[in-house]
Formats: C-alpha cells, sequence, structure tokens
C-alpha cells in the first residue's frame, strides 16, 4: 500500500509540474521575441489606425510641443497634422493615390510629389515604422511593465544628435502609448505621448484628400494633374511681412566655407558656400506657394515639416519656421548633412 501511494504521489507531483508549464507558458510574461511577434501580426491584421497626442521637440533653445493627430489607412493612405497652439502654426501631411502633400494652410502654401514615403525613412508617430525600428536592432533591450511592454532600441532618424529610442506598447491591445528618443547622454530630445489610439477606424480614401483635418483650410489640394516640373506660384504681400534675422549656420562640413554674401532691401539674403561641397542657403519672408516636383521625401527640420526635392542632380530642401522661408540646394551634400545645416539655422546666435 506505501509502495502505490508513493506511486501516486510521484504522478500528482509530475501532473502538477505539467499544469504549472502550460499556465506559464499561456499567461505568463512574454518575453522580447515573442511580443515583437504580435506586433508584427498586428501589423498585417489591422486595416488602420488613428492616434492622438502630444510631440515634445528639444533639440532647441526651448522646449516645443505640437499636438499630433495621425491616421492611416491600408494601404497607402496616410494624413499626419501637427499643430502649435501657441503659434498658430498647422502643418499637414497627406499621403492618396495621387502622391505625398505637405500643406501649411495658413500660408496657402502645398509642396507635391511622388515619394515612397514612409517606407523610406523612419517616422516617431507611425505604428509600423516604431515596430520596424525594433525588428531592425537585434541588440534591442527588452522590458515588461506594469501597463505592457518597453523596447529600448537604436534611433534610425535623420538627426544624428537621435541616438536611442524609447518605446512603450500597451499589454492589451498592443497600442503604442509613448516614444522617448534620446541623445548620446541618454537626454530626451524627442517625445510623443499618445492620449488616444483607436484600431480600424472608419476612414475612407476621401478622408485623406483634403486638408479639413487642419482646421484651417477647407480647399482641395492642387489637381492631380498638375505639371511634373517643378513650379512656384507667389502669394500675397501681407504673407511678406515678416522680418528675417540673417543668420549663417552654427553647422557645416568639414572645408565647406562661406564664398559669397547676397543681402537685399526686405531683409532677404542668400549665403553661397563651396571647397568640400556646394551649397546655396536663401532666406526670404514666408509666401504662399506651390510647389510641384518629381520626387521628392517630407522631412523633420526642427519642429517644422520640410520637403527634400530632387530635379536631376539638384537636391532642394524647403522649410518654413518663424515666418521665414528657408531653400537649401546642392549638388553633392548628403541628405543627411543637409537636414543637418538647415537644423543649425534655427540656433539662435550667441549674443
Amino acid at each position: 500500500m506505501s509502495g502505490l501511494m508513493r506511486r501516486w504521489r510521484l504522478a500528482a507531483v509530475w501532473v502538477l509540474a505539467l499544469t504549472v508549464l502550460v499556465i506559464g507558458g499561456c499567461g505568463g510574461k512574454k518575453d522580447a521575441e515573442s511580443v515583437l511577434g504580435d506586433l508584427s501580426k498586428k501589423i498585417e491584421s489591422m486595416q488602420g489606425y488613428r492616434g492622438v497626442g502630444t510631440l515634445t521637440i528639444a533639440t532647441g533653445a526651448h522646449p516645443i510641443a505640437y499636438a499630433v493627430e495621425v491616421s492611416h489607412k491600408k494601404p497607402q493612405y496616410y494624413r499626419v497634422v501637427l499643430s502649435n497652439e501657441e503659434s498658430g502654426v498647422k502643418q499637414v501631411i497627406l499621403k492618396n493615390d495621387d502622391g505625398v502633400f505637405v500643406v501649411t494652410p495658413h500660408l496657402n502654401k502645398t509642396y507635391r510629389f511622388q515619394s515612397d514615403w514612409p517606407q523610406n525613412q523612419s517616422q516617431i508617430y507611425l505604428f509600423e515604422s516604431l515596430v520596424k525600428n525594433i525588428a531592425d536592432d537585434p541588440a534591442r533591450v527588452f522590458t515588461p511593465t506594469e501597463q505592457g511592454y518597453l523596447y529600448h532600441v537604436k534611433a534610425q532618424y535623420q538627426n544624428r544628435l537621435l541616438v536611442t529610442q524609447k518605446i512603450w506598447f500597451d499589454g492589451k491591445t498592443l497600442a503604442p502609448r509613448k516614444v522617448e528618443v534620446l541623445d548620446a547622454d541618454e537626454r530626451v530630445l524627442v517625445s510623443l505621448v499618445f492620449d488616444r489610439f483607436e484600431w480600424n477606424p472608419s476612414l475612407t480614401p476621401d478622408d485623406f484628400k483634403d486638408t479639413k483635418t487642419s482646421g484651417s483650410s477647407d480647399a482641395a489640394l492642387p489637381d492631380a494633374h498638375a505639371p511634373s516640373a517643378p513650379t512656384m506660384a507667389g502669394g500675397d504681400d501681407q504673407d511678406r511681412s515678416a522680418a528675417v534675422a540673417y543668420r549663417e549656420p552654427s553647422y557645416r562640413p568639414n572645408g565647406m566655407v562661406l564664398i559669397g554674401v547676397d543681402r537685399k532691401g526686405d531683409g532677404s539674403y542668400a549665403l553661397t558656400y563651396g571647397g568640400t561641397h556646394r551649397l546655396t542657403i536663401s532666406a526670404a519672408p514666408a509666401r504662399s506657394m506651390e510647389v510641384v516636383a518629381p520626387v521628392g521625401e517630407p522631412v523633420m527640420v526642427g519642429g517644422s515639416i520640410g520637403v527634400i526635392t530632387e530635379t536631376g542632380e539638384l537636391t532642394a530642401l524647403r522649410f518654413t519656421d518663424g515666418g521665414v522661408d528657408y531653400k537649401l540646394t546642392t549638388v553633392d551634400l548628403p541628405k543627411e548633412e543637409l537636414v543637418r545645416v538647415a537644423e543649425s539655422l534655427l540656433v539662435a546666435p550667441e549674443k
């Protein structure tokens, strides 16, 4: 009888151990790879999303906060709205069947071009871009949290100051909750906090055809059959009232030197650089315009959405900041360096 009892107890122990393993495998804490697998499956299964939050950029002298609304409908429809309440500035990125548009409604400014965006660059406010950043970093660090999951991975943005990023996901819905992008000293230079994030909202292609989301304009975007060559149309004089402070970029690639300055009576100016790279920088009071180019891509310059366009060998970066239109053109400066020079223009010179 005692032998039978011992065998029964041993069997009970094995059943209990097996039960613990099964329960642990089903409901225990997930590891980095299984969560990444779930995130990847979410990209495949979802039909779109809408997120609302706050983007804070601290790369300049003072942090600037932007309200963000991002909408996506598969396969290629995107709308991103950035607005700053203090300055009253709003900008919209749209991608639809006609191409990619960057619109600044209050200036009646529109850029239109063909682009692989957002597949060709990382975007802090796009779910699939964040997941790709995680998948691309074999050294990713994973930490379970009380409300979900945290990944610490390499940053993949054009600004070289942005070295790593922390990405938080909700444990139940897998929605992104927060993103922090840090420099080499672990200082947070860019952060995005989502207040709401909804999977599979009711969206149609018509929701991605005009700028009504911005709240500043209900006008339709330019005709899809507009010419593909770059064009510019000047606006009213009232858009040219802003003063232009003369600035030279605080960053220049080694060997690139200033060889010419052209100042005009309205405060506009142009800088010409030579040496290791050729670059022209122009600054003028902001005006209404439409730019249509065959190839381009949106890019963040400080807190503004700029546009890089390519025509033959010529690469141009245009953006508006503080009521000033900036344009940088080059034939040999890499895009990453072009953006870095542009951002250094926004740093006020020391007195």
